[in-house]
């Protein structure tokens, strides 16, 4: 076992607002609307000061609560692991003023509302409410609200959700940055919101409250998106809101793990005239048998975008009534995960005339089998198909060899983005046939969680040819061999930036941290080892620094100090922004030794958890093209 290094004096210095020498690494990503908590061994002042930052665009939380930002001192290892434990995504104080811009010029400011503002999305949407909630009076805060404003114009509303700073200022009186920037909100009441404002700006709404969406109907006539969960009764309240003429979107969903089950009037929900203009409809939970599809062909609606799961749509009778709506209405995405369509409903699909405007496609659970997939792999229509699921929970109707290598030669399938085939009992041939695919030319993101295949075998088929252009991965749960894989014919990472191998077994780690193909990998999520530790942890050790890692994912790792301090000052760890352990699994000895060695430790916000992303768009209630 590694010696353990001697540990460095504690720092007697307070944490000061300024910020300090990062040593070149850059800063970390906050999740600025999570809500704040901060320690009581914070500097009165500095306390008060980052309250009242904080208090523009989230909440202040009381101490103990969980699932929130935590503003410690320093990161000294009581009070850091105390927030760490805690499942808190622990901040320095001089960090959230850094990050925050506490002391920054208006010039910095804007540059950086500027950058936030140029892509829409969740993360982005955080930093712009950060930005404007705490801009300072002293700099024209008007004129930056102007530009945000004219710049989200051309984001979709789904993403400029409700924040909770923004609400209160409502309840102030305060209505500006509300009005002018949400337009999605989620609410258990109605009535309390409407008491609160008018709801005029929002566009996009999530409730359960039915009776108080009926008897405010004519108030919310603007409303384009709406999105009713657990409640029977939805579709046949929606027939009494006849003043809902202005949506678009509509997502209802009914909860099966109660044991109910419901079969909504389709042909009288599709022929309701406040609904003649949707273009997107989801229906999760409901029973919609073959014979109820055909009031798709009836209704009055151009659909682009449509979700049918756990729909009861099965057999090659289920398929023929999705191929028939799909030459009826323009779909751009379509998602039928947990319905068991078989070979023969796939195939049933798959003779559609009306796929050709197909971007997306979620065939999770649908137990496609070989034939299936190799119907949809020879489908001449999927030309701009972009984004496909077909992973499963289930070996029946699984996936084998000779689908995954039809996939990877498919000819029509040459916009296809992100596969994801998570589950599916893909051996090497058929694994290695989609790394080293050149006909899936557009491929950047491809999942393959829990294979059949073995890493020795698997690698022994790569490094022929020139690889898939990936750069999000997912490998996990391979098995090892009689022998260590050649690492050396990895090929595929060259482009990788974001990797998964969770359950990597401990003699491939020297492999793979020193294959010399990883040159831009951003993120390796390696997950518990849990078959030769003590290999893996030597392979760490004696890895080099990669050029552009920045996070190390290592949950479910068990590990003593010494074995800690040893990992945080070897040249891999020490090149990092930042590493993820699980509080269950060590204790606060590892902490400090990592702490010790300057290393940060971060939770699974501070970067994306999945390579691959296995569901739509949090921040959409439909999947969008990408």
């Amino acid at each position: 076992m590694p010696e353990r290094p001697a540990r460095p004096a504690k720092s007697r210095r307070k944490a000061a607002i300024a910020p300090r020498p990062t040593d070149g690494r850059p800063a970390g990503d906050v999740q600025w609307l999570f809500g704040f908590g901060f320690s009581a061994r914070l500097d009165p002042a500095i306390a008060t000061r980052l309250k009242d930052f904080v208090g523009g665009f989230a909440e202040v939380s009381a101490e103990g609560s969980t699932g929130e930002n935590w503003v410690v001192a320093d990161a000294q290892p009581k009070d850091f692991w105390k927030a760490y434990a805690g499942r808190h995504e622990v901040l320095t104080a001089d960090q959230m003023a850094r990050e925050g811009l506490l002391d920054a010029p208006r010039d910095e400011r804007m540059a950086a509302l500027r950058e936030a503002l140029a892509a829409p999305g969740w993360l982005n949407w955080q930093r712009v409410a950060m930005l404007l909630g705490s801009w300072p009076a002293a700099q024209d805060p008007g004129g930056a609200l102007d530009e945000a404003e004219r710049a989200l114009a051309a984001w979709p509303d789904a993403t400029r959700s409700a924040v909770a700073a923004f609400l209160r200022r409502l309840d102030a009186g305060d209505a500006t940055l509300h009005r002018r920037l949400v337009r999605k909100l989620g609410t258990g009441s109605l009535a309390t919101e409407l008491a609160r404002h008018s709801l005029d700006a929002v566009t996009s709404l999530y409730t359960h409250d039915v009776p108080g969406l009926e008897a405010a109907q004519h108030r919310l006539s603007h409303l384009r998106e709406l999105s009713i969960g657990g409640r029977a009764e939805a579709h046949t309240m929606l027939l009494r809101c006849p003043a809902l003429t202005g949506l678009r979107r509509l997502a209802l969903s009914f909860p099966r793990y109660t044991g109910a089950r419901c079969a909504p009037d389709l042909a009288a929900l599709l022929a309701a005239p406040h609904l003649a203009h949707l273009n997107a409809l989801a229906l999760e939970g409901y029973d919609l048998p073959a014979a109820s599809l055909a009031a798709f062909l009836e209704g009055p609606q151009r659909l682009e975008h449509l979700r049918l799961q756990n729909a009861s749509i099965e057999g090659a009778a289920g398929g023929a009534g999705l191929a028939g709506l799909a030459e009826r209405h323009p779909l751009r995405s379509l998602e039928l995960n947990d319905n068991a369509l078989g070979p023969a409903g796939l195939r049933s699909l798959m003779a559609s005339r009306g796929l050709d405007a197909l971007h997306t496609l979620d065939l999770a659970s649908t137990v496609p089998g070989d034939d299936g997939a190799l119907a949809l792999a020879a489908n001449p229509r999927l030309g701009a198909l972009r984004w496909l699921n077909l992973s499963t929970t289930d070996l029946e109707g699984a996936l084998h060899d000779d689908a995954a290598v039809g996939l990877a030669r498919s000819t029509t399938l040459g916009s296809l983005e992100t596969l994801i085939v998570n589950g599916q009992p893909l051996g090497a041939e058929g694994l290695a046939a989609l790394l080293g695919s050149t006909s899936l030319r557009s491929l950047r993101a491809l999942a393959a969680f829990c294979p059949a295949a073995r890493w020795d075998e698997l690698l022994d088929r790569c490094g022929r040819g020139e690889p898939a252009a990936l750069e999000r991965l997912d490998l996990s749960s391979l098995n090892g061999g009689a022998r260590a894989g050649d690492w050396s014919r990895a090929t595929f990472l060259r482009g990788v930036r974001h990797l998964r191998v969770e359950a990597l077994p401990g003699a491939e780690y020297a492999g793979l941290f020193g294959c010399g193909h990883l040159a831009r990998a951003e993120v390796v999520i390696l997950g518990g080892c849990f078959v030769e530790a003590d290999a893996a942890l030597e392979g760490l050790l004696r890895a080099p620094p990669l050029p552009a890692l920045r996070f190390l994912s290592m949950t479910g790792w068990r590990m003593g100090a010494e074995q800690a301090a040893a990992l945080a000052r070897s040249p891999l760890v020490q090149s990092l922004r930042g590493v993820n352990l699980s509080p269950s699994h060590v204790g606060e000895k590892v902490a400090r030794a990592f702490l010790d060695a300057g290393v940060a430790l971060v939770s699974t916000r501070a970067y994306p958890e999945r390579a691959v992303d296995e569901q739509r768009h949090w921040d959409h209630t439909f999947r969008d093209a990408p």
